[in-house]
């Protein structure tokens, strides 16, 4: 125990002597004088109390626990900076390889990218060939899965807008474990699921709707230059018929 601790307690103790002698000792100015100074000695001494209990000083333990806490929150703080890091750049990466792939299949049927609407015969060819840098890129990031989607569609006559995309996923995902790496097809051509034996996802579609990213008109009408400056995380949101609720990066 601190010396100021030892004077406080010792001043609690005779609290109930000084409080029998408070009648006699308003008699006084100088019994009144004393008792305004026991009373401002109570008040600092109160307000000291309950400083070093702030402070932890008093309860060196609760200090402790606050430190380690800080020190865990601090912790899972960067852990959490450093996987949205990796993950963008994961993304990034494979939007410039997605990029270059369109391009050269572009280039080899001497089309323009509006002319992939409607031509399914080309769409097919250029997500057979994204597929090996999808499902790469899915492996070397933790996220549970990975997509892209082409402002294209194989039929631009139906009443739902939908766009050309593949969209693989790990079917069993454990907290940041995935315990096996069994793919699921939730949007993309069936015979490339066929090639590489992947099983379709229960409401499997064809494509998908852009509503799937909530910034998806943004994206579409703000160009940007610099990909390392354009990624975004949208909130959860659901894929149509079926359970899942992805945060996409």
């Amino acid at each position: 125990m601190s010396k100021l601790e030892a004077r406080v307690y010792s001043l609690i103790k005779q609290l109930p002597n000084i409080i029998k002698q408070l009648p006699e000792m308003n008699r006084t100015l100088r019994g009144r004088l004393a008792v305004y100074f026991v009373l401002l000695l109570c008040c600092f001494a109160t307000g000291a109390i309950l400083l070093l209990s702030l402070l932890g000083v008093l309860n060196p333990e609760d200090k402790n626990v606050q430190t380690a806490m800080d020190y865990e929150l601090k912790s899972a703080a960067v852990k959490v900076n450093e996987e949205v890091d990796k993950t963008a750049a994961i993304g990034i990466s494979l939007s410039r390889e997605i990029s270059e792939i369109v391009e050269r299949k572009l280039l080899a049927r001497q089309i323009e990218f509006k002319d992939l609407n409607n031509n399914p015969e080309a769409l097919e060819d250029i997500q057979a060939a994204v597929f090996g840098s999808l499902r790469r890129n899915l492996h070397m990031s933790s996220s549970s899965g990975a997509f892209y989607m082409l402002n294209a569609t194989v039929n631009s006559h139906v009443p739902d807008k939908t766009k050309h995309a593949l969209y693989l996923k790990y079917i069993n995902v454990y907290a940041d474990s995935k315990y096996n790496d069994t793919l699921t097809f939730i949007r993309g051509i069936p015979s490339l699921a066929r090639k590489h034996q992947i099983a379709m996802y229960t409401s499997w579609q064809l494509e998908m709707l852009p509503s799937l990213l909530p910034q998806y008109n943004h994206v579409m009408n703000n160009y940007v230059e610099d990909l390392s400056n354009a990624w975004l995380m949208t909130q959860s949101g659901p894929i149509r018929d079926t359970w899942e609720r992805p945060t996409i990066f």
